[in-house]
């Protein structure tokens, strides 16, 4: 179903398609793709369009990736009319409490478990989330966020865990280092995720946008005041969350309690 969501050119149609196969994931793909249309898509387009038209009045030339991106994302939502993503997303999500998704099950697992007490469910909801190997699932509602957040302290001891070491989240580099690192491991697993997302609505909005994840992160971390050596450290532990969710290693996004 990730397969099909990346590569359809139509979402509506594959919207209407993909809710009919719930036990591939059709529920969430379904949503995701109109929740995307359904976003002021008048008022992005309209933005977009005036920013190419004003960057080509004056370079004469325009950004081909960035061109790109706006053709794509146009061209996928445009046989939508006007309210009929919304309306969609609302009646899939209705529709979704049959608790046929798999990847649905597993979001709310997670989402249940990290409020709970009992460590055995929340590591049991994290093999669960981790086997899916679905990077749309594991940046939505910050769920890895969540399972390294489980067992904290609170207050200023308050912290992440991730591969047996805690990051204070009181230490600003750090949280910014290992909050890059989950939407970059995100990426790695596949390219349906929270970030490419936001990537796409910036660099159709924006003149100089960095298409690729790392690149941008990068770019926007830098002009933030962080540092080139902090934002390659981010760059490395995105890699061993990487592995970690490849492998399914649920103790090194859940501490041991």
């Amino acid at each position: 179903m990730q397969a099909d969501f990346e590569s359809a050119t139509d979402w509506r149609a594959f919207a209407f398609a993909a809710r009919s196969r719930p036990a591939e994931g059709g529920y969430f793909y379904a949503m995701r793709a109109a929740d995307l249309c359904g976003r002021d898509m008048a008022a992005l387009q309209e933005i977009g369009r005036d920013n190419l038209s004003r960057e080509i009045s004056s370079t004469s030339t325009a950004e081909g990736k960035r061109l790109q991106l706006l053709d794509k994302f146009e061209a996928r939502c445009a046989s939508f009319s006007p309210g009929e993503a919304s309306a969609l997303y609302k009646e899939v999500r209705e529709q979704a409490r049959d608790g046929r998704d798999p990847l649905l099950g597993a979001r709310q697992h997670v989402l249940a478990a990290t409020k709970g007490i009992d460590v055995a469910a929340v590591k049991a909801a994290a093999s669960e989330v981790l086997g899916l190997r679905d990077g749309a699932v594991l940046s939505q509602d910050q769920l890895l966020v969540r399972l390294m957040s489980y067992g904290s302290k609170k207050g200023a001891e308050a912290s992440y865990w991730f591969a047996g070491q805690e990051y204070a989240q009181s230490n600003p580099t750090r949280s910014a280092e290992l909050m890059m690192a989950v939407e970059l491991a995100a990426c790695q697993v596949s390219s349906a995720c929270g970030l490419n997302e936001q990537i796409v609505a910036t660099c159709i909005t924006n003149t100089g946008c960095q298409v690729e994840p790392a690149k941008y992160l990068k770019s926007a971390y830098l002009v933030g005041g962080g540092t080139e050596e902090s934002f390659n450290r981010a760059l490395t532990l995105a890699g061993q969350m990487h592995a970690a969710i490849a492998g399914r290693s649920v103790e090194s996004f859940v501490r041991a309690n």
